[in-house]
């Protein structure tokens, strides 16, 4: 889902927010059970996990503003 946000290739819609839930369900449980477990790896993971959320919100964010701000985002 990551290298699809992206494509150029794939229209860019308001469905795409919905790929940023369930990265941010991985995220939220990655670092939970890395701290539940206290492992340096898994913690790492989960930060990894968790900068790769943060960008692909901030690609969203950046191009849904892109879109409203061109007009392209009401258009029909």
């Amino acid at each position: 889902m990551f290298f699809k946000v992206f494509n150029k290739s794939v229209p860019f819609g308001a469905t795409w927010w919905g790929v940023s839930f369930p990265m941010a369900a991985l995220s939220n449980a990655a670092l939970k059970y890395a701290m539940f477990v206290d492992s340096w790896l898994l913690s790492t993971i989960a930060a990894v996990i968790l900068a790769l959320l943060s960008i692909v919100l901030i690609v969203l964010f950046i191009r849904t503003l892109n879109m409203l701000f061109t007009g392209k985002w009401l258009r029909g």
